[in-house]
């Protein structure tokens, strides 16, 4: 019996009816914590077997910060709520550094990415629009060329912060042969639009930075030919997890679902 392997009795069978001795009350708590705890280990190791325990630390640059890496999040988080997320923004460059040193399970640059370790897969793209002072001419306009852009004073966010980004902004000024038109680097979104309020210049940016709405800042079409930016993920090419798995096909899921920002 139960009670000799104990060494206790669990009920007082002197009385009618039958009751539970001072310590078999308290056993049958503990009995009842430990088959909870028995059940909350099993269905603990079933979701980790599913992906859905742990933690994942990823990395995005800035721009991506206004539109699809939120998107993505959000949806990841509705599908595993209890697993963490460790978002940093830091440039694709150093998002492969961090990939290859295992710092970052996986990344979201504006270029994608081929080697032996890591690898990469583009998810979205959306246009550019234009960005001008409120007070501008072309700030009245329904769309404007990139001729018509391009020949103003321009403002871009550094290069040390989103070197593609930057890339492409110069490529797109020296094929015009404006290269001396950039008059201020900014060392993020927020401030560029803060100078161009000021009227120091004009800017190209993704559609999504639209979400920002800073006063003094007009959004414009770019009628023509519209130059795209790209969203790439990245990811070790060994870590096969459940986990890193499910975050690749929910951020799959919302790249399919969701149109590319009109740039209207």
């Amino acid at each position: 019996m139960l009670e000799e392997e104990l060494h206790f009795e669990l009920f007082d069978r002197t009385t009618r009816p039958v009751r539970v001795t001072a310590a078999g009350a308290v056993f049958l708590v503990e009995a009842r914590l430990t088959l909870d705890q028995a059940h909350r280990a099993v269905e603990r190791g079933r979701q980790a077997c599913r992906g859905e325990n742990g933690r994942l630390s990823l990395g995005t640059v800035a721009w991506a910060c206004n539109g699809a890496v939120p998107s993505v999040i959000r949806a990841f988080r509705a599908r595993l709520p209890s697993t963490g997320l460790e978002v940093s923004v830091q440039p694709g460059a150093e998002q492969v550094e961090a990939l290859r040193a295992n710092r970052l399970d996986v990344g979201f640059a504006g270029l994608g990415f081929e080697g032996p370790i890591v690898t990469s897969e583009r998810l979205f793209e959306e246009p550019m629009v234009g960005v001008v002072p409120a007070g501008h001419p072309l700030a009245e306009r329904t769309a404007a060329s990139l001729e018509e852009l391009l020949d103003q004073p321009y403002v871009c966010i550094s290069r040390a912060v989103t070197p593609g980004m930057f890339d492409l902004q110069m490529e797109l000024l020296r094929l015009r042969g404006r290269e001396r038109t950039v008059v201020q680097e900014a060392p993020d979104i927020q401030a560029l639009l803060g100078l161009v309020a000021a009227g120091l210049g004009v800017s190209l940016q993704p559609a999504s930075s639209r979400t920002l709405c800073r006063e003094g800042v007009a959004f414009i079409p770019v009628e023509g030919e519209v130059p795209t930016v790209s969203l790439f993920m990245l990811w070790r090419r060994d870590d096969d997890r459940e986990l890193l798995r499910a975050f690749a096909d929910t951020a799959r899921e919302v790249a399919h679902a969701s149109p590319a920002p009109s740039p209207v």
